[in-house]
């Protein structure tokens, strides 16, 4: 009899702790597993120094969201991506340089996605631009316009309270 009661017990005991085990797997989160990402990083010049007001667009490869930011007085942008894509493309640009994209991808556990970027001046020289008007002497106005002084005169009459 004993032994035809231990060998039922030790397979239900052993179905029951290897369940109990698979409950806890499944149940808690790995700690090292995000689901927001931070991207960050600076943008320089091509003396490497910061450039501020530069619109920094990071798009996910997975699901196409898009955020933009601008980069502040050192340089410096932050986005943050709730749902966690790991594969993004940067695209920076600002007035008086080169555009400039690339493909940033998560490695390893970190949240923390950074890229530092920097921009070439966009320099191009234009032809010359000659402007020609003729002068109209008089009083003559248009339809509706009114002149400097007349102008002047109203804003004067206006009630400031």
């Amino acid at each position: 009899m004993s032994r035809r009661s231990s060998g039922r017990c030790a397979p239900l005991w052993l179905a029951r702790v290897i369940v109990l085990l698979a409950g806890f797997a499944v149940g808690a989160p790995a700690p090292a597993q995000s689901t927001t990402e931070i991207i960050r990083g600076r943008v320089l010049g091509p003396d490497s120094l910061p450039l501020a007001d530069a619109e920094v667009r990071v798009t996910g490869l997975v699901t196409r969201a898009t955020q933009t930011a601008r980069s502040d007085g050192r340089g410096v942008y932050t986005l943050v991506f709730a749902n966690a894509e790991g594969e993004y493309i940067l695209a920076v640009r600002r007035l008086g340089f080169r555009s400039k994209s690339l493909r940033l991808s998560r490695v390893g556990v970190s949240p923390v996605l950074g890229a530092d970027i920097h921009l070439e001046p966009a320099s191009q020289v234009l032809e010359a631009v000659v402007v020609t008007a003729d002068r109209t002497l008089g009083g003559e106005t248009a339809i509706g316009e009114v002149g400097s002084s007349a102008l002047a005169d109203s804003l004067f009459l206006v009630d400031p309270s």
